[in-house]
């Protein structure tokens, strides 16, 4: 009878234990965002309400597409080596009035600062502004030989760091607030 009652007590306990612990398992870690696969090769993750695609080339480039929901600058950095964005490998870039792209290639000089980077190893770069949403493109070497620049691996893990400002921000200088803002650990490049 004692036997009977704790099968009573213990069933239900171990049924919610085990729903919990299923439940858990299969939550996906905001350390671990979802990356798809586009349909013409681009990985693709969204941070921020970013979208941020890249491929590697065949001559050894990372190809890269931004998208934020301003009409502001655009920034991705990556693999910084120090707090916050001190040596990343940071693209920055906007439309100016005449619907033009500003882009540079600058680097993460402190843990709050960037410069311009002397070495510009930018190539095919584009960008367009469209009801409050900017896009740029471009492509970097997986290693520049840089200086300023980290090299990446095909394959490996990277950190990545996105950015935008606000809207009518048209410029490398203004701050971020930090909803706008994110570095984040990423798969395989």
């Amino acid at each position: 009878m004692v036997l009977n009652h704790l099968k009573k007590q213990f069933i239900p306990l171990l049924l919610i234990f085990t729903v919990l612990f299923i439940g858990a398992c299969s939550t996906r870690s905001t350390d671990d965002p979802e990356v798809s696969l586009t349909d013409d090769g681009f990985k693709s993750v969204e941070l921020i309400n970013m979208t941020i695609e890249w491929r590697v080339t065949q001559d050894t480039k990372l190809e890269v597409v931004a998208t934020a929901p301003t009409s502001g600058w655009i920034g991705i950095g990556f693999s910084p080596t120090g707090a916050r964005m001190s040596g990343a490998n940071i693209i920055m870039g906007y439309i100016d009035d005449s619907g033009n792209l500003q882009i540079e290639d600058r680097y993460g000089s402190s843990s709050t600062n960037h410069s311009k980077d002397s070495q510009d190893d930018l190539t095919n770069t584009s960008g367009s502004e469209t009801s409050g949403s900017t896009t740029i493109k471009f492509t970097i070497p997986l290693n520049s030989g840089d200086s300023n620049d980290r090299p990446l691996t095909e394959g490996a893990a990277f950190t990545i760091m996105a950015a935008y400002g606000d809207s009518g921000e048209d410029n490398y200088t203004a701050q971020h607030n930090s909803s706008k803002r994110i570095r984040q650990s990423i798969g395989a490049l």
